[in-house]
């Protein structure tokens, strides 16, 4: 066989190797962008405010943390929970447009001043709300 002939043949050979090899990448980042485009959905979704309503109307509530920005609430709720402590997030009803983050609620003002002693040390900042 001609050297020329040859290169030619392995060029192509080559060539085609390449080609084969882009592709792929170029389906696999097709994947990788629809798997964003997933992602970017489902915390599109996750964004909307999913209140607890039950919680309306009890007297006392022992709040946590009070943000105008939703996500900065949900922050708030993710930290506090992963600390084991149950809590909620109640909607804005009062006007002053607070999502207030709240690890107690009922109408007993001693149970939430207890409750805020026992967590003191990990939630120094908390302080009751009075409705």
């Amino acid at each position: 066989m001609n050297d020329k002939l040859r290169i030619i043949l392995v060029m192509s050979a080559i060539l085609v190797l390449l080609l084969i090899g882009w592709s792929k990448k170029q389906r696999q980042e097709s994947l990788e962008n629809i798997n964003i485009s997933d992602k970017v959905e489902e915390s599109t979704f996750s964004n909307e405010p999913d209140i607890q309503n039950e919680d309306i109307g009890y007297s006392y509530y022992l709040v946590a943390g009070s943000f105008m920005i939703w996500e900065n609430a949900e922050d708030q709720q993710n930290k506090i929970t992963k600390m084991g402590i149950d809590c909620k997030i109640l909607p804005e009803t009062d006007g002053h447009g607070y999502y207030r983050v709240v690890v107690f609620w009922g109408d007993d003002y001693q149970g939430a001043k207890q409750y805020q002693d026992i967590i003191k040390e990990d939630l120094p900042k908390t302080w009751i709300l009075e409705k």
